[in-house]
């Protein structure tokens, strides 16, 4: 199993009789409120929502049939009530269902977490998290969790390792072990500074490929222990298929919201989802008295749709971030790129708007030229295609292209509240509505300023250090584990 040698979290040495243990069969019920707030009324107060912690010793018939009725509803895919127990009670672990029950004994939403030790670690799995639809986006997700915390000793011993995973397709769903667990997605770190340095940027950072694949093989859950993790990705073939569009819309509104309040580019940890597999999530928990989950400051991280979790921003002095905040920096970190020049370029050469890397190799050997930075941009563009907009999309555009279109000489100058890359584009569409080359001018240029702002942040030290091949992880494993 892994050695966690992360700086230890605060934290406080409970007595044993002030929380449960993982075999307990005592049941509860659990009233969470929000602090009060004039303007925002917590709703579980208006549905009077109950949590519940049942073990698995008190789980009837009647309960179990309740929460196959909300998963085939929602998702319209039923294997039977032996595949639900198999997957959600196996036999060799501590297992637990926490219900969010509203007036009048309405069922909204429930979770499966199932428990095992392996070399002495605690393991707690997230098996199935469900909200049903009219009642999501409003903490249910993320307060059942909490009761798992508040119920048993989870991360309370210090002589006690205790790990944390879930799978799922929803990345929502990931947001919110993320909220509980760690510190929310807001403590993420970006894809290319976690593959480097993991361990170094959060105590709280989600595990790599390789403990996530050692720590499934533990598991007395045929559903984890066969799932196939995909060579250097958090993402395993389960064969559960879900319509991809609600993963990628969902990632897209994380990835917009992320960009919008950091300088630096991020990019979801994750990866893509393939059709057929899940993301995975594996944590080292620690309880922290300090750490309160606070409201959310980005609305962006939702849409008009109902959602099953969590995704917010923190704001807690206790997860502060790494990364340079959006709204504090004012410097122009472009003088030295001539983006201006480079769209006159764009717009007067049109072959060179071809998005293809190899018809432009030819014209990229000198360096600093534009013709290089825009063959540099066209493979980055190949490489991030799918997300580049999007990740630009609420960054700022540079000063310099913002003054040249802004000039009052043009038949359509650039308005002062258009500030961001995505308006930016909708404001060229319109000012060139017949261009066929309007996105791929766009895009390299987004592209030029991926790369700039990489390079600052790389330069600022926000993503030291070499990159850690699979061997140096798992040498932090013990001998003969993996």
């Amino acid at each position: 199993m892994y050695n966690h040698q992360q700086a230890p979290i605060p934290h406080t040495e409970l007595t044993g009789d002030m929380f449960e243990t993982p075999s307990s069969t005592i049941a509860a019920e659990y009233r969470i409120r929000g602090e009060p707030n004039q303007l925002l009324k917590d709703p579980d107060i208006e549905e009077d929502v109950v949590y519940r912690i049942t073990p698995e010793s008190k789980i009837t018939q009647s309960l179990l049939e309740i929460c196959a009725k909300q998963f085939l509803s929602e998702y319209g895919a039923w294997s039977g009530m032996a595949a639900l127990k198999a997957k959600c009670l196996p036999d060799g672990a501590n297992n637990v269902l926490i219900t969010a029950v509203a007036r009048g004994r309405k069922h909204i939403g429930h979770c499966f977490v199932s428990q095992w030790i392996h070399m002495d670690r605690r393991i707690w799995w997230v098996t199935q998290l469900l909200v049903v639809n009219g009642y999501r986006s409003q903490k249910r997700a993320t307060r059942m969790l909490r009761v798992l915390t508040e119920h048993y000793d989870i991360g309370k011993l210090a002589s006690q390792t205790d790990y944390v995973g879930v799978i799922s397709a929803h990345p929502y769903a990931i947001c919110t072990v993320l909220r509980v667990f760690g510190r929310g997605i807001e403590r993420l770190p970006s894809k290319p500074d976690w593959e480097k340095r993991w361990e170094d940027i959060a105590p709280l950072t989600p595990f790599p490929t390789p403990v996530c694949v050692y720590i499934m093989g533990t598991a007395p859950l045929k559903y984890l222990n066969t799932a196939k993790v995909l060579p250097g990705t958090l993402s395993a073939r389960t064969n559960f298929y879900l319509d991809s569009r609600v993963a990628k819309e969902a990632v897209e509104r994380i990835v917009h919201s992320m960009n919008r309040q950091i300088v630096e580019p991020w990019e979801w940890l994750f990866g893509n989802l393939e059709q057929g597999c899940e993301y995975v999530c594996g944590l080292s928990y620690r309880y922290d008295p300090e750490y309160t989950l606070v409201p959310k400051t980005c609305n962006a991280l939702r849409s008009n749709r109902n959602h099953d979790d969590e995704g917010g921003v923190n704001t807690s002095t206790s997860s502060s971030s790494t990364y340079t905040d959006a709204r504090t920096f004012f410097g122009d970190p472009s003088p030295s790129i001539p983006y201006a020049d480079i769209d006159s370029y764009l717009f007067d050469v049109p072959f060179r708007c071809i998005l293809e890397p190899s018809l432009s190799r030819v014209h990229a050997n000198l360096v600093g030229t534009k013709r290089k930075r825009i063959h540099e941009a066209k493979e980055l563009i190949a490489k991030q295609r799918s997300m580049l907009s999007i990740i630009m999309g609420g960054k700022p555009i540079p000063p310099c292209l913002r003054e040249a279109y802004q000039v009052k000489t043009r038949r359509y100058p650039l308005p002062d509240h258009i500030k961001s890359w995505a308006a930016f584009t909708e404001y060229m569409f319109e000012c060139f509505p017949n261009d066929i080359n309007v996105t791929p001018r766009v895009l390299i240029l987004q592209a030029i300023h991926f790369q700039e702002l990489l390079d600052e942040h790389e330069k600022a030290g926000g993503n030291g250090g070499k990159k850690e091949t699979k061997e140096e992880i798992t040498r932090t494993m013990e001998p003969g584990e993996m």
